[in-house]
């Protein structure tokens, strides 16, 4: 479980100008956040996750919820301001319905045009249908990985056969973490590939340091 003041990606945008934009929208509305351009740089929040090109907004996970209700107030205000010629007008019912339906893949002003065209259309969505994808999207992304004994044993062999290698394979494997949609944190893989991680990272960094040891000594 992560801290509820811990600071976690947000939102993320491909320029810099886009997440300065939001992040002055957000202390309008009193959400401290943080900018961080991680254009040459690993991702932060340590999920294994590399975003080149990418400016990161980054707030409390508290005020996720509220943060939330800040891009869906300003989706829409926006929506009554669009072109006629903004490409979800030409979505069929059933495009849209998937729009709704996958969510988490799309922006808010596109699930909130989605789900007005539909309603315009006559095809009305239920809560509890909404509710229900959400639920399933939820359990999706709460699923751990679990890994083959097959690469369990690939990645042994390839601690044994070098150190600092099987070590970056162990971690990865140990302590890699994913962000959830509520800005949550969960491992990456089950416990039994985590248990493997440890194990693996261990023997790989006793390899490497042993390795090391037997290079100093030839040389004394």
């Amino acid at each position: 479980m992560s801290s509820s003041n811990e600071f976690t990606v947000f939102k993320r945008f491909k320029t810099k100008s886009e997440a300065e934009a939001f992040q002055l929208l957000l202390n309008e509305k009193g959400i401290a956040s943080e900018l961080v351009d991680n254009s040459y740089a690993v991702d932060l929040s340590f999920s294994g996750d590399t975003s080149n090109d990418e400016t990161q907004v980054f707030i409390h996970q508290s005020d996720f919820e509220a943060a939330k209700e800040v891009v869906k107030q300003e989706a829409l205000n926006t929506i009554s301001n669009l072109p006629e010629d903004y490409y979800l007008f030409s979505f069929s019912n059933e495009e849209l319905i998937d729009v709704v339906k996958k969510a988490h893949e799309w922006n808010e002003l596109d699930v909130l045009l989605a789900q007005k065209l539909l309603e315009e259309r006559g095809e009305h969505i239920s809560e509890a249908q909404l509710a229900e994808w959400s639920k399933a999207h939820k359990e999706s992304e709460e699923k751990q990985l679990s890994v083959s004994v097959g690469w369990i044993i690939i990645c042994y062999i390839s601690c044994l056969c070098g150190g600092i290698v099987g070590a970056f394979v162990g971690w990865h494997l140990w302590k890699t973490k994913k962000v959830l949609s509520n800005g949550e944190k969960r491992y990456t893989y089950d416990k039994s590939a985590r248990h493997h991680g440890g194990t693996i990272f261990a023997i790989g960094v006793v390899i490497f340091l042993a390795t090391i040891a037997r290079k100093v000594l030839k040389t004394m």
